[in-house]
């Protein structure tokens, strides 16, 4: 419910209430352990952008998904400043991480946390801020710098009185300083965010296969002074299995970020590393201009997974199946598995579904899917494979 004397809109729009003072640039956490490895010629962050009218100064590469306390520190000393975590990442103990990792240099760091609201159940206010409130103590922090509502698909979330009411109060009680959301679905749900004027931060999809085209849509929230997060840069991660994709000069891995940095609209871009190599490796990219060796790369991995790679958030082959098996998701939570490493939260994702969602039907199903899917994917072939996989 609205407060008296506070407009949604500007409580929404405006800064940290009562954490003002708090130093937000990049420092180094101190000596590494004597385990960690020394760090790759040069492989520190290049460039800080400005995140929207937050103004806060965000390096141009950041972190999300899962990892353990010394990667986190490593990748402080290295200079990354913005970390990404969610409710729902290991079951929230990736924000247990956060809180070990970073605890006694808070003020170094950026802290992005989302929860999933999904419309489909009843949103309570006191549901949204207990939730919230039990990520903050599994992070043993405050606050937190951006509240974002994770996995957004449906417009409408930027209207519901419930859940906008509960983060005004989390706000006001200064638990975040700035709003925001991630989603799959950019085409839809941008829009709606601008013309909200609550969000101050997104995140989403942005890589050169997926979307090439989708710089007009970012620049129009960047107009509206919205801050921009980019994931899934990689385009599903498979490079490791292409030999002609390494060389010496340059990574795939760093030619995708360098492509999504081209465009003056992206602030940063968040990636999962897991290991100190995965750090030096992407940081390659922080403040590089693309080049054409970095394009012909690109060029060659679209051509080797253009039949493989789901494209996140395309809902084609959702709409032909007969059944109420959730595709995109199965098809996502597969690509976590066999690509990025994360086997355990990939089963854990698809243990969350319930049975009708799952991929049982497909094994005597025909395979509407493949036949809708205009990249000619083997999707009903893989479903199979991952019931067998995440089970």
């Amino acid at each position: 419910m609205k407060k008296p004397g506070i407009d949604r809109r500007d409580f929404l729009k405006t800064g940290a209430l009562g954490l003002a003072g708090s130093s937000l640039l990049a420092g180094c956490a101190g000596s590494r352990r004597a385990t960690e490895p020394r760090p790759a010629a040069d492989s520190g962050v290049k460039k800080y952008n400005t995140l929207g009218r937050t103004g806060l100064k965000v390096s141009d590469v950041s972190l999300g998904g899962a990892c353990e306390k010394p990667v986190l520190r490593y990748a402080l000393d290295r200079g990354i400043n913005l970390y990404d975590t969610a409710e729902q990442y290991h079951g929230g103990q990736h924000e247990a991480y956060i809180g070990e990792a970073f605890k006694d240099v808070r003020d170094q760091v950026i802290v992005v946390d989302k929860h999933v609201h999904g419309l489909a159940a009843e949103i309570s206010h006191r549901d949204v801020v207990e939730r919230f409130d039990a990520s903050l103590q599994r992070m043993g922090f405050d606050y937190i710098d951006i509240a974002m509502l994770h996995h957004v698909a449906d417009p409408a979330m930027f209207e519901h009185e419930e859940l906008l009411g509960a983060y005004e109060t989390l706000k006001q009680q200064g638990k975040f300083r700035f709003f925001g959301f991630s989603t799959h679905d950019a085409e839809t749900v941008i829009p709606a965010a601008i013309a909200s004027g609550l969000i101050d931060v997104m995140l989403i999809i942005y890589n050169s296969i997926q979307y090439p085209d989708r710089s007009g849509l970012v620049a129009q929230a960047r107009k509206a002074g919205i801050g921009v997060m980019a994931m899934k840069t990689m385009a599903g991660r498979q490079q490791d299995r292409i030999v002609s994709l390494v060389n010496d000069r340059t990574t795939f891995s760093q030619a995708a970020i360098k492509w999504a940095l081209t465009d003056p609209a992206i602030d940063t871009v968040c990636i999962s590393m897991r290991t100190f190599e995965h750090v030096d490796q992407y940081l390659g990219a922080s403040g590089r201009k693309l080049t054409a060796e970095d394009e012909a790369l690109l060029s060659r991995y679209e051509a080797a997974v253009d039949d493989q790679f789901c494209r996140i958030g395309c809902t084609t082959c959702q709409s032909a199946c007969p059944e109420r098996v959730v595709v995109g998701d199965i098809m996502r939570f597969g690509m976590y598995y066999e690509n990025y490493g994360e086997q355990k939260e990939a089963m854990r994702e698809y243990a969350a579904l319930n049975e009708a969602q799952r991929a049982q039907p497909c094994k005597t199903c025909a395979g509407q899917c493949e036949t809708a899917c205009p990249h000619g994917l083997s999707i009903r072939e893989r479903l199979v494979r991952y019931d067998t996989l995440l089970t």
